[in-house]
């Protein structure tokens, strides 16, 4: 199955009076946790409440780990890691706790899962 897209109106900068267009993803819909347990377990000897039992597990694991300052490697998966939403100050020492409004967590995925993704192929809805 083909990923979806539709065509987007883009500002063009350069020139306004000429606006560009860019290929955007289309969702199909969503995919929840109860979705994702259902075709594991269809894949192994774990049934479907334990499979999101490792899940949530997983997640709490995961968002301990990255508040206690940590990157996460799930191996072929990929790495989560946090980024600061900070406020820039003019000296190295004026930046403190009290200039990071906020952190991210970001997803790098995996040489593996992104290999995977490389034969995909794109469709217009």
């Amino acid at each position: 199955m083909s990923v979806k897209y539709i065509s987007v109106k883009q500002h063009n900068f350069k020139d306004p009076s000429k606006p560009r267009y860019i290929a955007q993803c289309k969702s199909r819909g969503h995919v929840d946790i109860h979705d994702i347990s259902s075709n594991l377990s269809h894949a192994s000897t774990l049934n479907a409440a334990d499979v999101v039992a490792v899940i949530e597990g997983l997640t709490h694991a995961i968002s301990q780990s990255l508040s206690e300052g940590y990157i996460i490697k799930l191996g072929d998966f990929g790495s989560f890691y946090l980024s600061l939403d900070a406020e820039a100050q003019d000296t190295p020492k004026a930046v403190n706790a009290n200039s990071i409004k906020g952190c991210k967590i970001y997803f790098r995925p995996g040489k593996q899962l992104a290999k995977k993704l490389a034969n995909t192929t794109y469709s217009t809805r």
